[in-house]
């Protein structure tokens, strides 16, 4: 807008040279008249120039309370942006602590998992061996079918799939199960 201003003051500042030119070829004669006119243009120019600055001034203030309110809207969005940062980073220390922990739980269970099993696996040789002695001692024992079955059930196979294995029927199976049950207990 103020390049438009001094646009159109350059055209008729151009026009009046043009004007004023002509008018001193045409009255040469004349240089009261010439004074005047050029007096007139200069206070023509001053006027339109004093408008000018007027505009501009206006223009500017308007210009530098934007920028205030701008500078306040960044401060404003920085004090945010760094409280976003630290709940950021809060929150990645959290879910990272998190992980930790949970990943040490699950160690501890893997732990105690592999514990059990060998812990079982031993108390299953120890059975087998007492079987095993119990025969050689001349104590009463069932035949080797029946140690098969008991040994497959102490494995944690099931009544159905020891059946299978064993190619005996469900219901004798489920008797050296019994039979097995009352001597841990005496």
């Amino acid at each position: 807008m103020v390049t438009e201003i001094m646009g159109f003051l350059i055209i008729i500042g151009v026009l009046l040279v043009v004007v004023v030119r002509r008018q001193m070829q045409k009255s040469l004669e004349k240089p009261e008249q010439i004074n005047a006119s050029v007096a007139a243009l200069q206070s023509e120019l001053e006027n339109a120039g004093d408008a000018i600055i007027k505009r501009i001034g206006t223009q500017v203030d308007r210009l530098e309370d934007l920028v205030a309110q701008a500078d306040e809207k960044i401060a404003v969005l920085d004090a945010k942006l760094q409280a976003c940062e630290s709940v950021k980073i809060n929150a990645v220390q959290a879910v990272t602590s998190e992980m930790t922990e949970t990943a040490k739980k699950e160690e501890k269970v893997a732990f105690k998992g592999e514990f059990a099993e060998t812990l079982a696996a031993a108390e299953r040789a120890s059975e087998r061996q007492s079987i095993k002695e119990c025969h050689v001692v001349g104590k009463k024992i069932p035949s080797s079918s029946s140690i098969q079955v008991a040994c497959l059930l102490e494995d944690g196979y099931s009544i159905e799939e020891v059946s299978r294995k064993t190619g005996m029927g469900k219901g004798a199976i489920e008797l050296i199960c019994e039979m097995n049950r009352v001597q841990k207990n005496v």
